[in-house]
This record gives structure tokens, sequence and C-alpha cells, in this order.
């Protein structure tokens, strides 16, 4: 019985080692993680009245940085899991689909939005993605915007 007590404590201690260093390696690798939420924006965006408003608030950089800090939480291994999740969260495929990267083919241009320095802002806040040049990032964001058509194609077949 006593060898059975000490056993287990030895066992909550290695699990508390291993929490605390878990803790320590997360907050380590998100720069600049002071939040505050007395300004949350309701995502995702469906319409463009609901784009308009939130473009407004992203102007103000305190809030914009709070944003990122809150989605940089959906951070991926790769920059197009990135990218995805971060994208998902953001936007409503069913609006999405109007904007491209650079505005090609008519669609509304996303690249000078607050929304895209937001989600740029966002990936950059995780140490392993903050030296990554634009190019793969907005090539990653282009890529994902262009399937938005196909991904409701598939939703509605699901359905």
């Amino acid at each position: 019985m006593r060898y059975e007590i000490k056993s287990m404590a030895y066992s909550i201690e290695v699990l508390k080692s291993l929490t605390a260093q878990s803790i320590e390696n997360s907050a380590s690798n998100v720069i600049g993680t002071e939040i505050n939420t007395s300004c949350e924006i309701i995502w995702p965006v469906n319409n463009n009245d609901e784009l308009i408003t939130i473009e407004t608030l992203l102007n103000d950089q305190k809030l914009r940085n709070n944003q990122a800090i809150v989605l940089s939480r959906s951070v991926g291994l790769t920059i197009p899991e990135t990218v995805r999740r971060i994208m998902q969260h953001m936007f409503s495929d069913s609006f999405i689909q109007k904007y491209s990267y650079v505005g090609f083919k008519g669609k509304n241009k996303f690249s000078g939005l607050n929304c895209c320095k937001l989600l740029f802002d966002a990936i950059r806040k995780n140490k392993k993605f903050e030296l990554l040049p634009d190019m793969d990032i907005s090539s990653a964001v282009s890529k994902w915007m262009a399937q938005a058509a196909n991904r409701i194609k598939k939703k509605r077949r699901k359905n």
C-alpha cells in the first residue's frame, strides 16, 4: 500500500511537470498575447454590411491586434491549413466567393481589406510563421478563396 501511494505521488508530480512545460511552450509560441475582450467582432462575415462594419472596426490598431491574437489560436501545422482555419472562421463561403485576392474575373479585391491585414497579422503572431514571405501566405489565401464555389457545391451534394 505504501509503495502504491509513493508511485501515485510520483506520477502526479510527473504530470504536473509535463503540464507546466506544455503551458510554458504554448505561451512562448504566440507573440504579444495580451488580449482585451471588451469589443469582440462577430464572425463569420456573411454580407457586405457586416464587412463594412468590421472594416471600420479594424481601423483601430488595438482592436485589430486583439483580433489577431484571438485568430492566431487557429494556427495549424502548415500555411494552407492555417489559412483554411482562419478564413473559415472569418468568412462564409457564400460571401467570400464574390472575392479574389487581387480582384480577377470581375470579383472584389480582398488584398486591400483590413480583414486581409488582420489575417496576415494573425498568422505572423505565431513564431513559426513570423518570417514567412507575404507571397507564401497570399498564395495560400488565393487558392483557398478560389475554391469557395466548389466547397458550396460539395455542401449542397451532401445535403
